[in-house]
């Protein structure tokens, strides 16, 4: 599926989270800050820097637990529990992601 959003990696400037090649004429606002933001308002919006970055890896953990899946053996009781962890990870993943892409 094709990126709706603008692709990143995105940072936080003093007047917002801006993506781009780090030029002024080459950088795009994709969040504001208020003049005097808050220590929340800021963490929100280093939150929302990290957000491309944060998706890329839910996507490559999704596709790691995918390859591994039954690597360990089914009559191991640690293995089955770790593979079931790994499986729950990986369906909080997808739904984060499918949250991202607007398909939830």
């Amino acid at each position: 599926m094709k990126a709706q959003y603008t692709p990143g990696p995105w940072s936080l400037s003093f007047l917002g989270v801006i993506a781009g090649d780090g030029t002024l004429a080459g950088d795009h606002m994709v969040c504001g800050l208020r003049a005097s933001p808050s220590d929340e308002e800021i963490a929100n919006a280093r939150l929302i820097a990290a957000a491309p970055e944060l998706l890329e890896a839910l996507e490559k953990l999704a596709d790691a637990v995918d390859r591994f899946n039954g690597v360990f053996s089914s009559t191991d009781r640690l293995a089955g529990r770790m593979q079931g962890e790994m499986w729950g990870a990986r369906q909080a993943a997808l739904r984060t992601i499918a949250k991202a892409r607007g398909a939830a």
